[in-house]
């Protein structure tokens, strides 16, 4: 689910798994992100950990406080999705990926088509950054956001956000404030 971004074009492919519900397993058919490419499935997946949600996936300082906080991030239902983790990377000795002193390779150059969906993307972080606080209430939104405030619904008006006036607009149109 979500939106397709430059690293996703929004094909989904649907397989049977389980969930855990109620503490029950429950079959259920699930969609999945289907990708053109592996580097497309890591880049897809970068945007998704920079989600305030996996915040504590980021601070998390080993692997082992990683895989609990995906599961608590809400990432899996399986209340064992971290210790089944954690035992694959024993297993395997994945742990010595992650000590220090290893060379990391050089990031490869991008690739034009790389490089405008990268100006594509900041384009938009900007645009939506704009839209986070607006120095001004937009004139379409005047008379709703007076509306509101004399109603009592908000003590202020000043510094909303792109969405804060288009509800308050809605509401206002539909005559509930």
């Amino acid at each position: 689910s979500g939106a397709p971004n430059a690293y996703w074009t929004g094909e989904m492919v649907s397989k049977g798994t389980w969930e855990i519900y109620g503490g029950k397993a429950v079959n259920v058919v699930a969609s999945f992100r289907a990708y053109d490419s592996v580097y497309s499935f890591y880049k897809d997946q970068d945007l998704l950990l920079a989600r305030s949600r996996y915040a504590p996936v980021r601070a998390a300082t080993t692997p082992a406080g990683q895989c609990w906080a995906f599961y608590m991030c809400g990432y899996a239902t399986d209340p064992d999705y971290a210790a089944k983790l954690i035992s694959i990377i024993k297993l395997n000795g994945l742990i010595q990926y992650d000590e220090t002193g290893i060379v990391e390779e050089e990031d490869e150059e991008m690739t034009k088509e790389e490089k405008a969906a990268f100006e594509e993307l900041k384009a938009k972080v900007a645009e939506l950054a704009g839209r986070q606080s607006m120095d001004t209430i937009p004139e379409w939104a005047m008379e709703a956001a007076v509306a509101a405030k004399k109603a009592g619904i908000v003590d202020t008006t000043a510094g909303g956000s792109y969405d804060f006036y288009r509800v308050l607009t809605i509401l206002h149109r539909k005559g509930l404030i």
